[in-house]
């Protein structure tokens, strides 16, 4: 939500990597909880699957966010923040 309400490039780029970089722990996370879900014997399975859907998640999510840019013209990035 942050990002949505930079104006300045250097925020920007601060909010991003702060946010979505040193503080994301997301596939540090991902395997410990495919084991918990799913046991030793399918662990591999369910990460395969779980990489599968963020990749895929990750090329519809620029085409909703190029697709919203600019709707609340005072915070062009704002309304692709929140999706």
């Amino acid at each position: 939500i942050l990002f949505g309400f930079c104006t300045i490039l250097i925020a920007a780029m601060s909010v991003r990597f702060i946010f979505l970089g040193v503080l994301n722990a997301w596939l540090v996370l991902t395997g410990p909880c495919a084991l918990a879900v799913a046991g030793c014997e399918r662990q591999t399975e369910v990460l395969g699957l779980i990489f599968a859907a963020g990749c895929g998640m990750q090329l519809i999510g620029l085409a909703v966010g190029g697709w919203t840019y600019g709707i609340v013209e005072q915070f062009p990035a704002l309304f692709p923040s929140l999706v």
